[in-house]
């Protein structure tokens, strides 16, 4: 029984050459996911990061994190209605999250946590989920753009 997470960032997505003087929210990338199960959505994002990311990297490291604080706390909960039998015939299945992201550096990030110069911060604030993907609770899988 898997969730599915789609998540994307749009790095400094809200920059325009006219107001980036006078307004420095335009700096900011954009976080957005949707996260469905059984092929329902069931919850979804789309909001402005709260501090400006230096690279497109860390920008879709940001929004992984963020979609996976709406991902997790749903696992749990079906989780915890699998163990009350709230789900039928799901005692054996295994409850985990599917997590597709387009960009290969933040899955190698996760997947090989190295304390860089360049990334020490993420690793820092934002890989909190590391424990989840260790486990397989949480899976990564690279999604290919067409051209």
């Amino acid at each position: 029984m898997a969730l599915e997470c789609h998540v994307d960032a749009d790095f400094c997505g809200n920059w325009h050459k006219l107001t980036a003087e006078h307004d420095p929210s335009t700096a900011k990338s954009i976080s957005g996911f949707i996260i469905t199960y059984a092929g329902c959505p069931i919850s979804w994002l789309s909001k402005l990061q709260t501090q400006v990311a230096l690279f497109t990297t860390e920008a879709e490291y940001v929004a992984l994190s963020t979609s996976l604080r709406g991902a997790i706390p749903i696992m749990n909960l079906l989780n915890e209605l699998k163990k009350r039998i709230f789900i039928s015939n799901a005692s054996s299945a295994k409850i985990y999250c599917k997590e597709f992201e387009d960009n290969s550096g933040v899955l190698e990030m996760v997947r090989v946590p190295k304390m860089q110069p360049r990334t020490k911060h993420l690793n820092m604030i934002y890989n909190w989920f590391a424990s989840f993907v260790k486990d397989g609770s949480v899976k990564l899988f690279l999604v290919e753009l067409a051209n």
